[in-house]
């Protein structure tokens, strides 16, 4: 009995793919504890499907590119049939969308640690923190291959490479502006383009990605973060007093110092007749 009480659930299970929910005779105490186990691992399988179908869509986009990605080779990598695959993402374009938008996580910009930096860091050394947390999430296999896939796909997902912009890489610009403001009103950075700066800092991690995956690893890999950082003005090094200058046929321009940090603007006429 008990046996044609599991063939029969495992037909229900497979054949018309019925989750088990229905209750069994108290006599078949073992046909019971084998149904709620098997359910319990059919709701577990279904949770984990999804993962499933994108760590392998990301396998398939990455060795092949998307175009030459195939939802067949997709569906055998996560051993599952294409109709599941079509289940779970209605298209090869959604399938790429939810690879990217999987491995959106902006943490490493923002939280506990960077809270308390402020408190305890120099801006220049914040900075440092941020990069650094930045290459670390880029040294990871899922997001180091997604940053490759948005960038080599980009004619293509113009709508993907906004979403990656926005959701990661806006974010992580606007904590790297905040920690040159920092640095400023501390009076650790001099006035400079705060914008474009942050900007250059969270693109040097991608740049050598990049290199890294089209000429091959770097012997001095994260050392142009590092380099960047150092090279950051400081503001003792800024002074506008430098030996004034005549132009030829020109005034003598103000032999006035300038205070470090500011900047004195001379309007220059040009030499009349001789």
């Amino acid at each position: 009995m008990v046996g044609d009480t599991l063939i029969a659930l495992s037909f229900a299970v497979h054949v018309f793919r019925l989750p088990l929910a229905v209750s069994l005779s108290p006599l078949d105490s073992e046909a019971s504890k084998w149904s709620f186990t098997y359910m319990a691992k059919f709701n577990r399988r279904a949770a984990e499907r999804p993962n499933e179908l994108l760590d392998a869509a990301l396998e398939q986009f990455f060795r092949a590119g998307f175009a030459a990605a195939k939802i067949e080779e997709i569906a055998r990598a996560a051993g599952v049939t294409v109709g599941t695959v079509y289940r779970y993402f209605p298209s090869k374009e959604a399938l790429f969308r939810a690879v990217v938008e999987r491995h959106l996580d902006s943490s490493w910009s923002r939280g506990r640690e960077i809270a308390e930096a402020y408190g305890a860091m120099t801006a220049r050394e914040v900075v440092a923190l941020l990069l650094s947390r930045w290459e670390a999430v880029l040294q990871e296999p899922g997001p180091r291959r997604v940053a490759i896939l948005v960038m080599r796909e980009a004619p293509l997902f113009p709508d993907v490479v906004t979403l990656y912009e926005t959701e990661l890489l806006t974010r992580g610009r606007l904590s790297l502006e905040r920690a040159l403001r920092h640095g400023i009103e501390r009076g650790e950075f001099p006035l400079h383009p705060i914008e474009a700066t942050a900007r250059a800092l969270i693109g040097a991690p991608l740049e050598q990605l990049l290199w890294e995956a089209t000429f091959g690893p770097l012997a001095d890999a994260g050392t142009q973060s590092a380099l960047l950082v150092r090279g950051l003005p400081r503001l003792e090094q800024l002074s506008l007093a430098a030996a004034p200058t005549t132009p030829p046929g020109g005034p003598a321009l103000p032999s006035e110092p300038v205070a470090p940090g500011t900047l004195r603007i001379t309007t220059l006429r040009p030499p009349g007749p001789h």
